[in-house]
């Protein structure tokens, strides 16, 4: 399939050219060769539109950071894992940068972290461990 000039227009063969004399409208090239005031209009509004209508960094609502499980109670709620939802009750701090948690199937895992600059913490693969003998409260079964 080939294209072919028409009176300055291009087009494939078969199908008529956009053009005045076909009825069809004009396109953005002619209106922007008719007027080209009105295409720098344009440009002008649309980029700024995007100027002022919102601060650069807004303040978002950040979970406190001062306990580790606290934080990942707030972030985690919503997570869904393979064995299913963490129960956020389950949630203790077993060791430096160690937390365990249950989930809904009755698994039990922990997880390392590392306390940000930013603010927060970051959360590395989870792995799974044997339930605790206390029935959680942060030691861990052997």
């Amino acid at each position: 399939m080939s294209m072919h000039r028409d009176g300055g227009n291009w087009s494939l063969p078969g199908v008529p050219s956009r053009t005045a004399a076909s009825g069809r409208g004009v396109g953005w090239c002619a209106v922007a060769a008719a007027a080209p005031w009105a295409m720098v209009l344009v440009l002008a509004v649309m980029l700024c539109a995007g100027c002022g209508g919102s601060p650069a960094n807004p303040q978002v609502e950040r979970p406190s950071t001062a306990d580790p499980v606290e934080y990942f109670r707030q972030t985690q709620a919503n997570t869904i894992t393979p064995n299913g939802r963490t129960l956020m009750d389950t949630v203790r701090q077993t060791g430096p940068n160690l937390l365990c948690y249950q989930t809904e199937d009755g698994c039990w895992f922990e997880i390392r972290y590392h306390e940000v600059p930013t603010g927060g913490f970051r959360y590395y693969d989870a792995r799974q461990i044997a339930p605790p003998v206390d029935g959680g409260s942060g030691s861990r079964g052997g």
